[in-house]
């Protein structure tokens, strides 16, 4: 179920799409703003950003060449207005390549983001935050607090939006 309007960056703009199950289906792609932190430094670079069904694929650079990393919709820590939050340091930000759309209609696609894409977060966390109580493994809170954050994006974007 490809949605040509939610292909804002060519799927092949960059080598991702080689890190992503060949069975998955690319649902959106557009290009982010990357901010990976540890505790004593932070790195921020340009990256694609490949969304399915299953999980998300964004690409890393890594010295002279550019290498592509999936994770799975259960590990990521929640989406947010126009950002996926993969965890609490690691964030992909949206951001509009000039070449492909105008800044107004970023802006809008930027507010559309969660309700379009945080049900499919919703649709994989919720159940694996199931199985994990049902294994009775330690789980950190963060997985709940990630779950409300999605669904408070989802509400925020429908109001700005006029939808509710």
């Amino acid at each position: 179920m490809k949605n040509i309007e939610d292909i804002y960056v060519p799927v092949d703009f960059s080598p991702v799409k080689q890190v992503i199950p060949q069975d998955e289906e690319i649902i959106y792609s557009t290009a982010c703003i990357a901010k990976f932190s540890t505790g004593s430094s932070t790195k921020t670079f340009s990256s694609h950003l490949l969304i399915t069904r299953e999980g998300v694929a964004f690409t890393i650079p890594k010295r002279k060449q550019v290498v592509g990393s999936y994770v799975p919709w259960h590990e990521i820590f929640s989406v947010r207005s126009s950002k996926l939050c993969l965890t609490s340091l690691n964030i992909l930000n949206l951001t509009n390549v000039k070449a492909y759309e105008t800044k107004k209609k970023f802006k809008h696609r930027a507010l559309e983001f969660p309700i379009k894409i945080a049900p499919l977060f919703l649709e994989k966390k919720i159940p694996w935050i199931q199985e994990q109580k049902e294994r009775k493994k330690i789980m950190a809170p963060a997985h709940k607090r990630g779950v409300k954050l999605a669904q408070k994006a989802i509400n925020s974007a429908k109001k700005k939006l006029g939808i509710i």
